[in-house]
């Protein structure tokens, strides 16, 4: 049988790393990287920088010429400043959309008319919960996050003529070794610096399993979390119309955790 194949990006490290390896074995994988040299041992690299959207359209052209279809294209690449909103400069405020936003709907763009050709696809936005679970000095970060999904709704009913399938999953935090950059101004802002980001961390393998059980799936939901403590969060999050639980959780957070 010939393999489908796919498209990670943010695949030098990290979640994108391990979905990479484990798909490798039933997926010919290409792992988008800024560094073809990081791409991990047994997927084909392929130069990918979603902060310059002409690597975007010579990657899908390589693949394409190559094997004329993407089958399944996961949105991995990430990045997370943390801090208030108003301790970033607007160029980090600009980069944090451009990756998790405007690139992801850009590459989005660039493979949508292969897959209506193919009549078939898969599509999957690695997103957050913190989309839904915002809180303090991470609301630029919720806030790409919360217009992928959106923009991931609304393609997912879309699309459904050409049977190209659209999900989002929403992994809690992640020992990755992400890296929270602060805002160039929060040391010298008036607002009181954390004490610590403490988070209890879900493995690398352990979300990547639980997102290659959601690729499995057939009919797979549009939302999915990693764990079932963050599928419990989001519920009392979407069962809460006036936001008022959430946002006087969030609030004694940030006065435990403020100096």
């Amino acid at each position: 049988m010939t393999k489908k194949i796919a498209l990670i990006t943010g695949a030098s490290k990290g979640l994108g790393k391990a979905l990479a390896i484990s798909l490798s074995k039933n997926y010919i994988v290409y792992s988008g990287v800024r560094d073809i040299r990081k791409a991990p041992k047994g997927t084909l690299p392929v130069h990918l920088d979603l902060t310059k959207e002409e690597t975007l359209s010579k990657a899908v052209d390589h693949i394409i010429t190559h094997h004329k279809k993407i089958d399944l294209l996961i949105h991995n690449a990430g990045v997370c400043y943390v801090g208030p909103v108003d301790s970033f400069t607007s160029e980090e405020t600009k980069h944090q959309f451009q990756v998790n936003f405007f690139g992801p709907l850009a590459l989005t763009q660039l493979i949508l008319p292969h897959m209506r050709q193919e009549k078939s696809g898969k599509i999957l936005f690695i997103s957050s919960i913190r989309a839904v679970d915002s809180g303090p000095y991470i609301g630029v970060y919720s806030a790409s996050k919360a217009a992928l999904e959106a923009t991931a709704f609304d393609w997912a009913i879309a699309l459904t003529p050409w049977n190209i399938s659209v999900s989002v999953f929403q992994p809690g935090p992640i020992n990755t070794g992400i890296e929270f950059k602060p805002g160039t101004h929060f040391k010298t802002s008036p607002y009181p610096q954390l004490k610590d980001f403490s988070l209890n961390l879900q493995s690398t393998q352990e979300v990547c399993n639980a997102i290659l059980n959601h690729l499995n799936n057939p009919t797979p939901p549009f939302l999915a979390q990693s764990h079932p403590n963050t599928t419990e969060e989001a519920e009392k999050i979407l069962n809460d119309p006036s936001g008022n639980t959430h946002f006087n959780a969030q609030k004694t957070w940030f006065q435990n955790h403020t100096n």
